[in-house]
């Protein structure tokens, strides 16, 4: 009769057993994402709440591949005090021909890499890092997998460990790097009877509208020259400006309506592709006469 509630009891007994052992559950590994490199390389930093913060002018996040920190769930004695331990330290990331990325420190969400489980013995850790990237590090991806993270919890008699391996990758990009041959040129205008618009084209026609707005004089107007370089099959994404002003004896004029003859978005088909930008100038009645200026912006990230 009574061998029903003995068995019962033991099964119980070790379930509750089982349940106090530590363990680590890996979510997902680190990974810094797609970083632009100059020749002279730089630092960034990957938060664990997984943001990425550029530390040197020459290192820029791009957004392929996508960057997360690594994220794993903890699970012990209720209440427990754990310690954890990275091994390696600072990680080498392997790369393509030799190239090497240095892990310089990790930012845990734990202080000190220490915690306490809650009521559950559950405990959440998620860990970021900075990487080191030293000059003329080749392009491409970066790896390592082995990254052991360690828990120890304090028992009796002795503490009780648990292990867990990570990856830590980031893929590394070459700066696109976008120059101007020559600038935005409409030539010399005459204000007309009404506010019009004169427009250059980036194959280089010009027109003026309504038939009663500014009137070309003399001059040569031309859209603006540009040379886009990278490595070829690069996808990029050209940003033009929506508006700007020239500013000269008068009131301001507004240039608006940025167009190129490259699309905005695309891959390098090679190494250097040349473009050009136009745009329409708006001129009313009655404005001063003499020279106007003004810089406009065109920018060019990885696709």
């Amino acid at each position: 009769m009574f061998t029903r509630p003995i068995l019962l009891t033991l099964a119980l007994s070790s379930v509750l057993a089982q349940a106090q052992d530590p363990a680590i559950r890996l979510v997902q590994d680190m990974h810094f994402g797609g970083l632009q490199v100059a020749d002279r390389g730089g630092m960034i930093t990957l938060t664990h709440e997984g943001v990425r913060i550029a530390l040197s002018p020459g290192l820029s996040p791009i957004l392929r591949p996508t960057s997360q920190e690594a994220r794993f769930q903890l699970s012990g004695p209720p209440r427990a005090r754990f310690f954890l331990r990275l091994d390696p330290p600072k990680p080498l990331l392997a790369g393509p021909r030799g190239g090497q990325i240095h892990v310089e420190s990790f930012f845990p969400s734990f202080p000190s890499l220490e915690g306490t489980f809650d009521a559950q013995g559950q405990a959440e850790l998620r860990l970021g890092a900075k990487l080191d990237i030293q000059a003329g590090t080749p392009e491409g991806p970066y790896a390592l997998e082995q990254v052991i993270l360690e828990m120890r919890v304090q028992g009796s008699p002795e503490p009780r460990v648990a292990r867990q391996a990570f990856g830590i990758r980031a893929y590394l990009r070459p700066v696109l790097k976008l120059s101007n041959g020559s600038p935005l040129d409409f030539g010399s205008l005459l204000p007309g009877s009404t506010e019009g618009t004169f427009s250059i084209a980036p194959d280089g026609s010009h027109r003026s509208t309504p038939a009663g707005g500014p009137r070309l004089v003399r001059g040569n107007p031309r859209p603006a020259a540009f040379l886009l370089s990278g490595p070829p099959g690069s996808g990029y994404n050209l940003q033009l400006p929506t508006r700007m002003l020239l500013t000269g004896p008068g009131a301001p004029l507004e240039v608006r309506e940025f167009v190129c003859d490259l699309p905005v978005q695309g891959a390098l088909p090679t190494g250097t592709v040349p473009f050009r930008v136009g745009a329409s100038l708006v001129v009313p009645p009655g404005q001063a006469s003499g020279l106007y200026r003004g810089l406009f912006k065109v920018s060019v990230c990885y696709q």
